[in-house]
C-alpha cells in the first residue's frame, strides 16, 4: 500500500514540474518600433522633442526632396541617434514604378540627397511609397538588387487616411497593434496631429511592457 502511495506522489510531483515548466516558457518579447515617414520637416523637430523626453530612438524614413529643403533637420535626426531610411526622392508613385529601372533611380537618387548631408551614411533601409503590399515580387526584387532591406508595417496611426484628432490617432495605433508581440507602427512626421498623439502612444505600449527600438 506504501508502494502505492510513493508512486502516486512521486506522478504528482512531476506532473506538477511539468506544469510549472511550461507556465514558465520564455514569451517572445514585446518590441515596438516607432517609424516616421515622408520627412524631414518642421514637425519633425517637435517628434524628436517628444522622443528625447522618453529616451526612445525612432526610425525615419526620407523623402530626397524633403531632405535638400531641410538638411539640417535630417542631420539633427541622425545625431540623435535615430535610424534614418529612404522612402524615395520624389514620392511621385505615377513616376517611381513606372519601370524598375525608374525605381532604382528613385532610390539612389534619395540615398545621393541623404549622403550629401550625412557624408558617413550608411543606412541601407528602405520603405516603399504605399507599402511593398500590393506590389510585383518584381519590383520589390529591384530594391533588394541594390542592396536594400524593405520594411512594411504591421500596425498603424492611419494618419494618412482621414482627419483624425490627436485622440484617434492614439486609438488606431492602439487597436492595430493588439495582440501582436512585435509591432512595426506607421506614422507621418508630416502630420501635426502626430505629434500631439505621441506621447499618448508612447505612454500606452511603455505601461504594456513594450521595449522600443530602432530598425
Amino acid at each position: 500500500m506504501k508502494k502505492i502511495i510513493y508512486f502516486i506522489l512521486i506522478i504528482s510531483l512531476l506532473f506538477c514540474v511539468s506544469c510549472k515548466s511550461k507556465h514558465n516558457k520564455t514569451l517572445p518579447p514585446k518590441e515596438i518600433y516607432l517609424t516616421f515617414d515622408d520627412g524631414p520637416c518642421n514637425n519633425t523637430l517637435k517628434i524628436l522633442e517628444v522622443l528625447e523626453k522618453y529616451d526612445i530612438k525612432a526610425t525615419f524614413f526620407v523623402v530626397g526632396t524633403m531632405v535638400e529643403k531641410h538638411p539640417d533637420i535630417l542631420k539633427k535626426t541622425y545625431e540623435l541617434g535615430h535610424s534614418v531610411g529612404l522612402h524615395s526622392y520624389s514620392h511621385i508613385y505615377k513616376k517611381i514604378y513606372s519601370t524598375n529601372q525608374e525605381l532604382q533611380q528613385d532610390v539612389l537618387s534619395c540615398y545621393n540627397a541623404v549622403k550629401k548631408v550625412i557624408p558617413d551614411f550608411s543606412g541601407a533601409i528602405y520603405r516603399f511609397p504605399g507599402g511593398s503590399f500590393n506590389l510585383t515580387n518584381n519590383t520589390k526584387q529591384a530594391v533588394l538588387d541594390l542592396g536594400f532591406t524593405y520594411y512594411d508595417w504591421n500596425a498603424s496611426t492611419m494618419d494618412s487616411e482621414g482627419k483624425f484628432t490627436p485622440y484617434e490617432l492614439y486609438k488606431n495605433a492602439v487597436n492595430t497593434s493588439l495582440n501582436k508581440n512585435k509591432i512595426i507602427l506607421l506614422a507621418h512626421d508630416t502630420k501635426p496631429n502626430v505629434t500631439l498623439a505621441l506621447e499618448d502612444i508612447i505612454k500606452h505600449f511603455l505601461n504594456g511592457g513594450y521595449t522600443f527600438k530602432k530598425l
